[in-house]
């Protein structure tokens, strides 16, 4: 058999896992522990309080490859290689899936 790591995201969802497992007698094991290194939390945790009061600024990816010596522009080198509609669907899903790991993460 094949183990099953659910990670809910209240009380509420914690409680109900627990009592399913108990209806079907499958037996289960709860931890406490984060998966995460805690001194890693620790800096994201500052870098995002660093951000809410002012000390942080957000750059785009082509920034950072610029930053470390990259000089090509991405945008300019796939220009035209979607039609517009399949680009701004995709922008689109990119940015709903990285709004989506914000929420879920840290």
């Amino acid at each position: 058999m094949s183990t099953i790591v659910i990670h809910p995201q209240s009380a509420e969802q914690e409680n109900l896992f627990e009592q399913l497992a108990r209806v079907l007698n499958v037996p289960f094991e709860k931890s406490k522990e984060s998966p995460y290194d805690p001194e890693f939390v620790k800096k994201i945790e500052q870098g995002r309080e660093d951000v809410k009061n002012g000390l942080g600024i957000k750059v785009t990816l082509e920034e950072l490859d610029n930053l470390a010596g990259k000089k090509q522009n991405l945008s300019e080198k796939y220009a035209g290689k979607l039609p517009s509609d399949v680009a701004d669907e995709l922008q689109k899903f990119v940015s709903d899936s990285r709004n989506e790991w914000d929420r879920n993460h840290i």
